[in-house]
């Protein structure tokens, strides 16, 4: 009767982290997604690519110009609140002095240096899990959306609880082995092979047994 796809589930479990050197490049070691919102319609959606740059005005963006959300922090680099928003790092210190680099630490926190030598935390990466991340649903560019499966995002900080601690100057690569998965490939078509000539044989014999009897 053939064959039909039962069902597609999605695999989240932690792929090789490969070193890039890229300081606003990031891999979460454990569980969580990214939080990034729209800058136009303002909805998030979640992702574990964290290669993002750094626009002009200082916002955290990836790749389609989505913006990374992270808690605001004090001086010592400690969240001042449990909502997550923009992440904007000022092109400029309180003297006047332009920015020189960005560095996000294995808690998330997001560090701006100055060309005087000053360094000052301006967030923390917000983490989302889920209670049921397989029921998430794919939109495309490696993000996923919050579904009625999935439940609602829950957010926390980097290296707590469940909660993955960051590693910059890395991204995460897939979890997909392909020698494994030609292997298997291969080993499906071998048996479809096998499952035809068998099929082919039995017809050739139904059709020898037709002939005897006519």
């Amino acid at each position: 009767m053939g064959a039909t796809v039962a069902g597609i589930t999605q695999d989240f479990v932690l792929g090789p982290l490969e070193q890039t050197g890229r300081a606003l490049d990031l891999a979460i070691d454990g569980d969580g997604f990214f939080a990034l919102a729209n800058p136009f319609s303002g909805e998030v959606s979640y992702s574990r690519n964290g290669n993002f740059r750094l626009t002009a005005v200082g916002e955290l963006e990836d790749s389609w110009g989505n913006r990374l959300q992270a808690y605001p922090v004090d001086a010592a680099g400690n969240p001042t609140s449990t909502t997550a928003a923009d992440v904007n790092v000022p092109v400029a210190n309180a003297a006047g002095v332009s920015l020189a680099n960005v560095t996000i630490n294995n808690r998330g926190i997001v560090i701006a240096a100055y060309a005087d030598g000053s360094t000052e935390p301006v967030g923390q990466v917000a983490l989302a899990t889920f209670a049921a991340p397989n029921g998430l649903r794919s939109i495309g560019q490696t993000k996923w959306q919050a579904t009625g499966e999935s439940g609602a995002a829950v957010f926390g900080n980097p290296g707590i609880g469940t909660y993955g601690e960051m590693i910059s100057g890395a991204l995460e690569r897939s979890n997909v082995e392909l020698a494994e998965e030609m292997v298997a490939l291969l080993t499906a078509q071998r048996n479809f092979q096998a499952n035809a000539r068998a099929i082919d044989t039995a017809t050739q014999i139904s059709q020898t047994v037709l002939n005897l009897r006519s």
